[in-house]
């Protein structure tokens, strides 16, 4: 049993809409309810007036179900029984429903449509003239054609005619900032107030937009910010940014073709955002548009993608000291490779950190420490800013410990001038052709001698009489010498001469020069739970933890990632900044050191001296 229902209304110009709907029921209800199956939009019909219940193939029952009369044939009546297949014309409120059969359909049609208002007769009449204004009112085209020309007049015509006007008036910052140019039209095409670090210019809207009709170019914002470069190779940048949907590339193509080009800096630094607005860090999704997907976009690159650092981020890539001296070349390498680096010096954490060996009881002997053995920051010193460490130097922080002290005479210890091998040659020759002295005591207390102590003794037994000062000075570079006790030695170049080299010594202050990292933050954490140094016996690792050991607290920045201890959220931004070298600010000469790093080949490596 079917019911094929036809809903008849009038457009505004007189053509009759029909749309057909067939329900596959044996019941259907009418009434104002928008859920009924037939919906009377009229305030005289009720929620639910009546139903239509087929009860043959072609005959229905039309019933009255909130008890108010329905009109059907010019009868008013509660229910009647209907034989589609004869016609029949029923009244509800202002509605006609015709009833007919469809043949071709096999089913009860019924015909809906508005016929008039309540109350028929002479004053029967089309709905859509009650509330029209035709006749008092200008046509609606006439309105129209109006209302675009005062568009047009206000904000084109004025605004051009403003700035036309105003292009040959110089006026003074202070004329611009007591708002002496007064208002102008072009005013209205102003997105709202510019931010409070632009706040100056709000009366001097030619130092950025420089020509009528012309987008903000990067020369503008340059005007004032000199010093802040590039964050890429603008064509390299312009490639990671294109889009890749269909819609982002016609957007990009409109934008071309309204001389509107893509990079620039007011991509991202938005202006006329208010006072209120400054310019924060980025969010994580702002950098991993570009740098999720990068090697498929620039191949090239050494890059490697990153999306999110506790789920989707390769491993640190630290610049290693390859090869140190006045020139030093470092090189990116990852950390997975177990990169070593060669600083010139023999230098063994383990047993310089340990408890319990002869370095211990030396450091407690000279009243470094009252008990165990030496710590990192008594050789590792905070700098000013606290984010890092100043360098580490003979005079301050190793020559408590490792003497230099090679004789003694007129009550004078003699000591060797650190990081100049000839003029450590010539003290020895000197003191020794003048007669030579009495060698070094051992450390009051305590029975074994500093380092140094030993090769002291040495050079005052070889150039005592017997001895001679060429075999001084070799015993000064020779394995358990002052100088051997921490340098890499060569030399001499043939049998009898003293022409020793000590490796030059370069020690980085930072291995990170394009990120941050800021060791005020990690205050609470012992040195060793980050740095592996009491493990490390050889001088040549790198004991900078790789990112697996940062994962113990930090997490992506919507929480990606398990970290074992805290959940630190992460964003780019903690480490790594948009335009500077790095973050501490790069000094003249750091900037120069950066010049000299190494690319690697997908095949580099590491070359390792020692």
């Amino acid at each position: 049993m079917s019911f094929l229902i036809h809903a008849v209304s009038v457009s505004a110009t007189g053509r009759e809409i029909r749309r057909s709907r067939r329900l596959e029921d044996a019941r259907i209800t009418v009434g104002r309810d928008p859920a009924s199956d037939i919906v009377l939009t009229d305030l005289e019909v009720t929620l639910n007036h009546a139903e239509l219940i087929q009860t043959g193939p072609h005959r229905l029952i039309v019933r009255a179900v909130a008890g108010i009369p329905f009109t059907i044939d010019g009868r008013s009546t509660l229910e009647s029984e209907v034989d589609a297949r004869a016609g029949t014309e029923i009244r509800i409120a202002g509605f006609r429903l015709e009833i007919a059969w469809d043949e071709a359909e096999s089913a009860i049609g019924v015909t809906v449509e508005r016929y008039g208002l309540p109350g028929g007769g002479d004053e029967e009449r089309d709905e859509r003239q009650l509330f029209t204004l035709v006749g008092v009112a200008p046509s609606r085209r006439l309105l129209a054609w109006a209302g675009a020309l005062i568009v047009l007049l206000a904000f084109v015509a004025w605004p051009i005619a403003s700035y036309m006007a105003a292009s040959g008036k110089k006026l003074t910052s202070e004329q611009m900032m007591a708002g002496a140019a007064g208002f102008h039209g072009d005013r209205s095409w102003s997105a709202g107030p510019l931010s409070a670090a632009h706040a100056s210019l709000q009366n001097n809207c030619t130092a950025c937009h420089t020509k009528a009709f012309v987008s903000v170019r990067d020369d503008s914002c340059k005007t004032c910010h000199a010093s802040v470069h590039d964050h890429a190779d603008p064509e390299k940048l312009r490639v990671a940014l294109a889009p890749d949907t269909i819609g982002g590339k016609l957007s990009l193509a409109v934008a071309h073709a309204f001389n509107r080009p893509a990079g620039r800096c007011v991509d991202c630094h938005t202006e006329h955002k208010g006072q209120a607005m400054q310019i924060a860090a980025p969010n994580q999704k702002f950098c991993a548009d570009c740098h999720s997907d990068l090697k498929a976009k620039l191949p090239e690159t050494a890059l490697g993608d990153t999306k999110d650092f506790g789920t989707a981020h390769p491993q640190f890539r630290p610049a290693i000291l390859i090869q140190p001296g006045a020139n030093p070349v470092f090189r990116r390498t990852s950390l997975d490779a177990h990169p070593r680096q060669e600083t010139g010096l023999l230098f063994p954490h383990d047993l310089h950190l340990s408890a319990t060996n002869g370095v211990a009881r030396m450091a407690q002997a000279l009243g470094q420490v009252k008990q165990g053995g030496l710590e990192c920051a008594g050789c590792h010193t905070p700098d000013p800013s606290g984010a890092g460490f100043q360098p580490v130097t003979m005079e301050k922080d190793c020559q408590s410990c490792h003497s230099l002290a090679f004789g003694r005479r007129d009550g004078q210890v003699r000591t060797l001038r650190h990081g100049d091998v000839a003029q450590a040659i010539a003290q020895v020759r000197d003191f020794y052709g003048a007669g030579g002295g009495t060698s070094v005591q051992p450390l009051e207390g305590y029975a074994r001698k500093r380092p140094g102590d030993f090769a002291a003794a040495q050079l005052a037994s070889l150039a005592a009489p017997g001895g001679s000062t060429g075999q001084a000075i070799r015993a000064l570079f020779a394995p358990n010498g002052t100088c051997a006790d921490c340098h890499r030695i060569t030399g001499p170049s043939r049998a009898g001469a003293v022409d020793y080299k000590i490796a030059p010594v370069t020690l980085p202050d930072h291995f990170y020069v394009n990120g941050w990292f800021d060791h005020r933050a990690h205050a609470t954490e012992s040195c060793a739970s980050c740095h592996n140094a009491p493990k490390s016996n050889d001088a040549r690792e790198v004991l900078i933890p790789g990112i697996a050991t940062c994962r113990n607290c930090h997490v992506g920045e919507n929480g990606g990632g398990i970290a074992k201890k805290a959940q630190v959220a992460s964003n780019c931004a903690m480490c790594h900044v948009y335009h500077k070298d790095d973050r501490r600010g790069a000094t003249a000469a750091q900037r120069q050191e950066k010049r000299k790093f190494a690319q690697p080949s997908p095949a580099a490596s590491v070359r390792d001296s020692g």
